[in-house]
């Protein structure tokens, strides 16, 4: 069962078994029930988008860029 299923099974109004209690039950830490996730931004999606089209189109292909002096190489080049 993945974390946020577990999540959903918490009972805030519980008479008898506190949110700690239960998120030991569940195994879910008690910080992502009293902590609601942050909305990623548009500048950080952007960003993430980016790193992403980088890594790919650095990425090694058929071991052939596997030598550590290619790979020196291609990281000081990627940022200049």
């Amino acid at each position: 069962m993945s974390a946020p299923d577990r999540r959903a099974m918490l009972d805030r109004g519980h008479p008898k078994l506190s949110i700690r209690h239960q998120c030991a039950v569940l195994h879910v830490a008690r910080s992502s029930v009293y902590r609601p996730k942050a909305p990623a931004n548009d500048n950080d999606l952007a960003l993430m988008r980016r790193i992403d089209e980088l890594y790919l189109q650095y990425l090694p292909r058929d071991n052939q860029d596997e030598n550590p002096a290619t790979i020196r190489m291609r990281s000081t080049s990627l940022w200049a």
